[in-house]
């Protein structure tokens, strides 16, 4: 009895093609919402692994459950390729290494 005084207080009713259309709008956008909540998530992770000299796709492998994970890990504590490449340039151009040097030569004399 008050499941339908309610559906005729507030023009519901039961099985009607309106609810089905936007039940299928409501599941529609909320596949959307996921897939560019994933193109985003993608997008910054490919960033970061290409700026650590890795492949921008290695950023797919965030999206899968415990894959993630594992990657996270092995990125965090290897050796990246970026710096595998500046001690290779550093080695061509023989720097010693060791930062500034504290007190350095003195300035040349002002004329």
């Amino acid at each position: 009895m008050i499941h339908t005084l309610m559906q005729v207080s507030y023009g519901g009713s039961s099985g009607s093609g309106n609810d089905a259309a936007a039940g299928a709008v409501g599941l529609l956008m909320a596949v959307l919402f996921v897939a560019i909540g994933i193109a985003i998530a993608v997008a910054i992770w490919g960033t970061i692994f290409k700026k650590a000299g890795y492949s921008f796709w290695m950023g797919l492998l965030m999206i899968i459950p415990l894959v993630n994970l594992i990657w996270f890990l092995i990125f965090v504590f290897s050796k990246w390729p970026i710096h595998h490449e500046l001690e290779r340039y550093r080695q061509q151009v023989g720097y010693a290494g060791g930062g500034f040097p504290v007190g350095g030569q003195p300035p040349p004399p002002m004329r």
